[in-house]
């Protein structure tokens, strides 16, 4: 249907629908029922879920109420569909997975890695409160991530990093016995293995006509994926990597072992 014939019918200006279609205005439920009504969209459930996502769209979400000065084009992309998944699966060959992170080994990445003039306490803000949100909440994500052993053993923190690195691996082990999260170690000794291009990030999205994405980070970008090749592709990698990981049991022992040797310096 055209916007002009769509306008006619409901008797609104041509301008009106192409505004709604194009994202400069969002919205409002009583318009949408009308525009179903125009669509010939008569499935009750699917009207229902579309007037919600209509309701929620003119709420300002919580990620955009925070100034993270994120040096990362595109990450609130993926924080806001972080933030609707119902399954995360991660696979990190050299960071602990953001989620994961406490609040001074994420400073400590932060600083190490992003340019300065950075503001590092205002994203520091955004992460901690992603993992209110996923993994802390009292309606929690699932959550399954794959930590390289190279994300272990490296020092991160400065003069103080024995303590940041203990602190940190203290807390995988304690995420690592809630039911929502597996965390699963990938040891140096697994040898070469088809995540070795870098990690990445999958979301599983509580809609069924949604397939889910994929988030990948670069230096100054991160990407989204969306298509079907690329989350076939991206899921059966992420499974041969999680054959080549230890189990979950093996994995909360190997970061005991791990946090012991930090402690014992």
């Amino acid at each position: 249907m055209t916007v002009k014939a769509v306008a006619a019918q409901l008797e609104w200006s041509s301008s009106k629908i192409s505004r709604f279609e194009t994202t400069k205005i969002t919205v409002t439920s009583v318009d949408l029922k009308a525009l179903l009504e125009v669509y010939g969209i008569d499935n009750a459930q699917h009207r229902e879920r579309l007037i919600t996502l209509a309701r929620e769209s003119r709420e300002t979400p919580w990620w955009n109420q925070i100034d993270d000065r994120t040096p990362i084009s595109g990450f609130k992309d993926f924080v806001g569909f972080e933030a609707e998944a119902i399954g995360i699966r991660t696979y990190e060959p050299l960071n602990i997975p953001g989620l994961l992170q406490t609040k001074e080994y994420a400073r400590a990445i932060m600083v190490a890695t992003w340019p300065d003039g950075a503001d590092v306490e205002k994203a520091l803000e955004l992460r901690l409160e992603r993992q209110r949100t996923t993994t802390l909440s009292d309606d929690p994500v699932d959550v399954t991530a794959i930590i390289d052993e190279a994300a272990l053993r490296r020092p991160m923190g400065g003069e103080g990093r024995g303590s940041v690195m203990s602190d940190q691996v203290e807390r995988l082990i304690e995420l690592s016995e809630q039911t929502n999260v597996r965390i699963l170690v990938l040891p140096f000794g697994s040898g070469p293995h088809p995540g070795m291009s870098g990690g990445f990030t999958i979301l599983e999205l509580p809609h069924p006509e949604d397939h889910g994405v994929v988030y990948v980070e670069g230096l100054t970008q991160g990407v989204l994926l969306g298509d079907e090749q690329s989350l076939e592709r991206y899921r059966l990698v992420f499974d041969q990597v999680r054959q080549c990981a230890l189990g979950s049991q093996a994995s909360r022992d190997f970061l005991v072992d791990v946090r012991d040797e930090v402690e014992q310096g």
